[in-house]
């Protein structure tokens, strides 16, 4: 039988694999919007999502460092933190460059250190 504070955990680690999943495979419903706003053909704005999904598996490693020196549920709220304000920051781009850099890596780092240790630290 799981604890309340157990099933709590259970139930915010699935909405975080849920909502990343959803971030990560939502790009393209805004890619004829993004692309007039930013005067950018679709190749560059795919490569931004593709440099996204990317850099969530690459920063992998980096995150499981994070958590051996501040532990899980830290890394977890840093993770959610960084994707929070990589979105926001993507929300208010003015051009590619800017959408590379607060998509791509922001949101990705975020992503990568939320996303794969949600995971492991409901295990």
């Amino acid at each position: 039988m799981l604890l309340s504070s157990q099933k709590v955990i259970l139930r915010l680690s699935v909405r975080i694999l849920i909502l990343t999943d959803g971030l990560t495979l939502c790009f393209g419903v805004y890619l004829n919007d993004l692309a007039d706003e930013l005067h950018a053909g679709l190749g560059v704005l795919g490569a931004a999502s593709s440099l996204l999904a990317t850099n969530i598996n690459l920063f992998g490693p980096i995150g499981t460092l994070i958590v051996l020196k501040i532990g899980y549920r830290r890394t977890i709220m840093l993770g959610t933190l960084l994707t929070s304000c990589g979105l926001i920051l993507s929300s208010r781009v003015q051009s590619v460059w800017q959408l590379f850099i607060s998509h791509s890596f922001i949101t990705g780092f975020g992503v990568s250190v939320a996303y794969k240790h949600s995971g492991v630290y409901r295990n």
